[in-house]
């Protein structure tokens, strides 16, 4: 094939039709010289750009997914609350889709699909190759380029390659399936560890756990100054001597206890914890717990499978997003989240088998982020626990793209939500009702994980000083994502890698695995002004000078510590920045060149303009995570709007 009759083709491939090793070999034979990427894979785009020579290039597209998501975001949270009108029953709001997730990609994938459409709408002079990661987004693309009268041409391995891709998904999932369903087998220390982790979520495996080292003679928890926390647990819950923190909750299980109120706590494990060990160690902390175990049974786990996997809400075929259709992308959507909707609908057996057990506290409290579990649990309570009020607390979501906590203005008289939110502040609260969230359901709380930021400061060399070091530090601190952190980290290392007027020092998230992220780094690892640290955040705030960062709390931090933080955007995915409540405090870079120009515009900022960014800074910290007051817990306790 020659450029003569390509010059004007868009060439179409699946993301695991893309063989790495040879796709150099296919564009050269193609006469193809750029590429892009329409999928939420980090890693994979990183790989693939570190095997393609200099000569193809790949066309960006942070700064139009940006702007795709922004312009989406009120038209997608009005047609997910027109759903809600047509699906109201707790399989939907169990579902991922009204919960709006954005770890669930659907508005990613919507936003992919806009940006992709708005690039065959403006034409295509040259060949190209246009991946994409899901067969919904490959199908809208190729229709939309044919309405238009492109040429287009797919790029396909052997069907043999996508059977075989099928056929492990098929497995995995029967597998899964099939565990659910059979005896637990007693040892199980000689087996691999994936086939432990898959054996753990065996529903008698647990109830025999839970019955072998814990009292299951459970005694009832009610009264009114009875309060059940609904709280996920790992390592982090641990403190050296063996006794409970909550990671979630900071203080307040404690306050609470102080002022007087009974405390139970509603334990989920985390996949990535041993559960055997991990209900062990609950059990050694002297606080109460009522694992959710116990309370579920095989016969409840095939239920919740079974509806899950028969459950299809109504969706239009004709379904739009401003003019970008909808419906294929959902019913992929729906589709893959089968699994999630099996597990979220356990919510309903649980509160049930609590309240029979006669576990009915006066309030529940939980973080909130608007997940499809929490949706299920304030329905299941609302009917076996009539009495019992939920306090949500907000997990410092902040960015107004995290879509999960603005629901629709039609979905408030159905949707399952807690009777009162309470914010770390009163940025955030100005923020939920500025987006329609009642004022009487809201209401403005204290940082209580993060009562260190009112602490005295360290004497430090903050950006008051930069022009007087040798050298500019910069602190890189990663999300909890794995992809994300690649991207945040190469983006980063190209910028400033093998530049002394700089030092790079990469945090990478506790959950993050930094020697799994140093394999995509490749040649970047090799300048010496690029290193991996392990100390506590905190301290390497004390000697950094500017942070980049993408969807973590530590910006926040950063303004208190007078470090001036670059929100870096993605190129893969939906940008949740924690300071797009506060614009003027923070910057925003796209790519390596940007952040080498943002990162010498605040080297060289003038004293006066450094003392007004600081001012604002501060201002901003103090309302979006407040400082502890002596009224601090009375928020969470629902005296003032007691049932009738």
């Amino acid at each position: 094939m020659t450029s003569q009759n390509t010059n004007n083709t868009i060439f179409l491939a699946l993301q695991d039709d893309i063989n790495p090793s040879s796709l150099q070999r296919k564009l050269d034979a193609l006469n193809i010289r750029q590429w892009i990427y329409l999928g939420e894979d980090n890693t994979w785009l990183v790989e693939i750009e570190s095997l393609l020579s200099e000569n193809i290039k790949r066309i960006p597209i942070a700064d139009q997914l940006d702007a795709a998501a922004n312009n989406l975001r009120s038209q997608f949270i009005d047609w997910i609350g027109d759903l809600s009108l047509s699906n109201d029953s707790l399989k939907w709001w169990a579902s991922e889709l009204p919960a709006k997730n954005p770890y669930f990609m659907l508005y990613e994938r919507i936003c992919l699909l806009a940006v992709g459409r708005e690039l065959i709408s403006n034409g295509v002079d040259k060949p190209i190759l246009v991946v994409t990661s899901t067969n919904g987004l490959f199908k809208e693309i190729l229709s939309f380029a044919a309405k238009n009268g492109m040429k287009t041409k797919i790029v396909q391995k052997s069907q043999i390659n996508s059977y075989l891709k099928m056929s492990k998904e098929v497995i995995k999932r029967q597998l899964i399936y099939i565990l659910r369903r059979l005896p637990p087998i007693q040892q199980v220390e000689n087996i691999s560890n994936n086939y432990k982790k898959l054996l753990e979520i065996h529903p008698e495996f647990r109830k025999r756990v839970i019955s072998k080292i814990t009292d299951t003679n459970i005694k009832p928890f009610s009264g009114e100054r009875s309060i059940l926390l609904f709280t996920f647990v790992d390592h982090r819950n641990f403190l050296p001597d063996g006794s409970y923190r909550d990671p979630y909750l900071g203080p307040l299980p404690q306050m609470l206890k102080e002022k007087g109120y009974e405390v139970a706590y509603v334990p989920r494990v985390l996949y990535t914890a041993s559960y055997e060990e991990t209900i062990k160690m609950l059990n050694q902390t002297g606080e109460r717990f009522f694992y959710p175990d116990w309370f579920i049974n095989k016969k409840m786990w095939g239920e919740c499978q079974k509806t899950a996997t028969h459950y299809i809400p109504i969706i239009p075929e004709t379904s739009i997003v401003g003019d970008i259709p909808t419906y294929r992308l959902t019913m992929e959507h729906i589709a893959k989240t089968r699994q999630s909707l099996s597990d979220t609908l356990l919510y309903e057996p649980l509160i049930a088998g609590l309240a029979a057990a006669g576990i009915k506290p006066s309030q529940i409290i939980h973080t909130v982020e608007g997940h499809s579990w929490e949706h299920a649990l304030a329905w299941s309570v609302k009917r076996h626990m009539p009495n019992t009020r939920i306090v949500g607390y907000d997990n410092v979501t902040f960015s107004r793209m995290v879509l999960s906590m603005f629901p629709s203005q039609k979905e408030y008289v159905i949707r399952p939500l807690p009777d009162r939110l309470v914010t770390n502040g009163p940025l955030y609260r100005d923020v939920l009702i500025s987006e329609g969230r009642p004022e009487d359901q809201v209401i403005s709380g204290c940082a209580l994980r993060h009562t260190y930021l009112w602490k005295e400061q360290p004497e430090r060399n903050n950006i008051n000083n930069i022009k007087e070091d040798k050298t500019v530090n910069i602190l890189v601190a990663t999300a909890i994502g794995f992809g994300d952190s690649v991207e945040l980290i190469t983006k980063a290392a190209e910028a400033f890698g093998g530049n002394y007027d700089y030092k790079m020092i990469i945090k990478c998230h506790p959950l993050v695995n930094i020697d799994d992220v140093k394999k995509y780094l490749g040649s970047l690892l090799s300048y010496d002004n690029i290193t991996f640290a392990n100390e506590p955040i905190d301290l390497l705030l004390q000697s950094a000078d500017i942070l980049l960062y993408t969807y973590t709390t530590v910006c926040y931090e950063a303004l208190q510590m007078g470090v001036a933080p670059i929100f870096v955007r993605s190129e893969t995915f939906v940008n949740l920045d924690k300071l797009d409540i506060a614009p003027d405090v923070r910057w925003v870079a796209t790519t390596p060149e940007d952040l080498r120009i943002l990162a010498s515009n605040i080297t060289f900022m003038s004293n006066e303009e450094r003392d007004a960014w600081k001012q604002k800074a501060s201002f901003v910290v103090k309302r979006a995570l407040g400082p502890t007051f002596s009224e601090c817990t009375d928020v969470f306790i629902d005296k003032f709007h007691k049932k009738k």
